[in-house]
């Protein structure tokens, strides 16, 4: 009979545990249930994949960044209550961004970011040498490196008119 009632204490003493430590992860995880989805498109409405959001908590700066999946699809769960800022990005589009998204409680905002195609990207560099000062000379001169301007006539019309005739059609 002793050995009866030591085992059933054993046993309520285990389930209480159980039950304690499961209150306990069930809270844990449960801290912050609101979040944001995106729906990533181009223009004509076709989905791009891989794109990166970036959300940003506009009173903390604290950023969170996700990959869109194949469908375009983007979800950062788990956010505490704020106005957020999200930015999206991919290769070969021009960025997108929207302000003030405000999140409460245990809201799932959803934004449906559209992306221009982005324009071509040209680095110019400039590299100039400073030339050296004569001063054993009074002579002035300059080096003009190709045509000069007024060599060039154009008729008084704009360059790019007087190539149009030479232009294929189509």
């Amino acid at each position: 009979m002793r050995e009866s009632y030591f085992t059933s204490h054993l046993w309520a003493k285990a389930l209480c545990l159980i039950a304690l430590l499961m209150a306990a992860v069930t809270s844990a995880r449960a801290q912050y249930s609101s979040g944001i989805e995106a729906s990533v498109t181009d223009q004509s409405g076709a989905v791009i994949p891989n794109a990166q959001a970036t959300l940003t908590n506009q009173d903390t700066q604290v950023s969170q960044s996700a990959t869109a999946n194949s469908l375009g699809l983007v979800r950062i769960l788990h956010l505490p209550p704020g106005r957020y800022r999200i930015s999206v990005t991919a290769p070969g589009f021009a960025g997108w961004e929207q302000t003030d998204i405000v999140i409460e409680g245990t809201d799932i905002r959803t934004v449906y970011p559209k992306l221009n195609v982005g324009t071509a990207q040209s680095t110019i560099e400039v590299t100039a040498s400073s030339s050296a000062v004569e001063t054993t000379s009074g002579t002035i001169s300059s080096n003009v490196g190709g045509a000069n301007r007024s060599e060039c006539s154009f008729g008084g019309r704009k360059p790019i008119l007087r190539a149009w005739p030479l232009w294929p059609p189509g």
